[in-house]
């Protein structure tokens, strides 16, 4: 992975001295609404990175969690992680996967706001001038960025100019290569990641970011109440979460083949195949195109019957999947 940057041919280009283009650059969607990951796809994918999406979910940590949001809306990967990208945290699970996580945000209050954000755009026009890609917060999406010039900074999907000099909140990421954990070390750290976040609600004035089982139980609150939210999000998010934690561990299985945790790592693996078994047919019902319709399924008792039953199975099997993550720590 160290090596990737004189392995990549430069594929930024300079116009007239003020222009800067990322050729080549293409979004990559992981899976619904997991943003940063998905950016985070993408990035690696211009820099030739030699790593699966499931080992990249897993190793950062994306593929155990949940989240469920007073209100409900949203929850989703997306927003769930804010606190520990803007930690530091999540740059440190990204260096065990093979890349730095370069991150810069500021919020609209912080009196240093403007100066931050001149920085960090600055920062991230260097990078792109050494082909070094990069993804943004724009319009409650994070986006990939393809070029800039003088007004500012474009997304690949043309949106912007995103202004460098205005004096408002930001969040962006630059993506840079490095030499990774060992598989044994990148496990392990991504599982404390993941008993942690599972065992640490955040709670926010008048609200909570509900994780782990708390998650499963304020969720099926909301459903019991006839409260929907957006289950079109939720649901696909983390069904596609603990789809992904079942190819991690598939690969988990291959780089480790140590004899101590090697039945553990079999046995996480089916836990997280049955917490996906119990999420998918709730993620297929409440997709972004139909899930939007609440008053009609509200109105369907045997549905919401349905729903409660698969999240309570879910919770049931992510007890369980948690609980051999602990042992398999203790392996490590």
């Amino acid at each position: 992975m160290e090596k990737a940057l004189a392995a990549i041919a430069v594929r930024a280009t300079e116009k007239e001295n003020s222009t800067v283009e990322m050729k080549g650059l293409k979004t990559v969607v992981v899976a619904e609404d997991n943003l940063q990951l998905g950016c985070m796809r993408s990035c690696l994918n211009h820099l030739n990175a030699d790593i699966s999406t499931p080992w990249l979910a897993g190793t950062t940590g994306h593929a155990f969690i949940i989240s469920i949001t007073g209100g409900f809306c949203p929850s989703t990967p997306w927003n769930s992680l804010a606190t520990y990208y803007r930690s530091g945290k999540m740059t440190e699970l990204c260096r065990n996967a093979g890349f730095v996580l370069e991150h810069h945000w500021a919020e609209s209050d912080d009196p240093d706001v403007a100066a931050k954000r001149k920085a960090a755009f600055a920062k991230c026009r260097e990078a792109m001038q050494q082909g070094i890609p990069a993804f943004a917060y724009r319009s409650w999406h994070y986006q990939m960025l393809a070029r800039c010039d003088e007004k500012g900074f474009y997304t690949v999907k043309g949106s912007g100019p995103i202004d460098p000099g205005k004096k408002d909140s930001f969040e962006v990421c630059i993506v840079r290569p490095c030499k990774p954990a060992s598989d044994k070390a990148a496990l392990k750290a991504a599982i404390e990641f993941a008993l942690a976040y599972a065992a640490a609600d955040e709670k926010k004035p008048g609200s909570i970011n509900a994780h782990g089982s708390n998650a499963y139980d304020l969720w099926i609150s909301y459903i019991e109440k006839g409260n929907p939210g957006a289950m079109w999000r939720a649901a696909p998010a983390w069904y596609g979460c603990r789809a992904l934690a079942v190819q991690f561990f598939d690969e988990a299985q291959r780089r480790i083949p140590d004899k101590d945790p090697a039945p553990l790592l079999k046995n996480a693996r089916a836990a997280y195949a049955e917490v996906a078994g119990h999420l998918k047919p709730i993620a297929e019902r409440f997709t972004p195109a139909t899930g939007r319709k609440h008053k009609e399924w509200l109105k369907d008792a045997a549905l919401r019957k349905s729903v409660v039953e698969n999240l309570r199975a879910a919770r049931a099997a992510d007890e369980k999947a948690l609980k051999l993550l602990a042992q398999i720590v203790d392996k490590l």
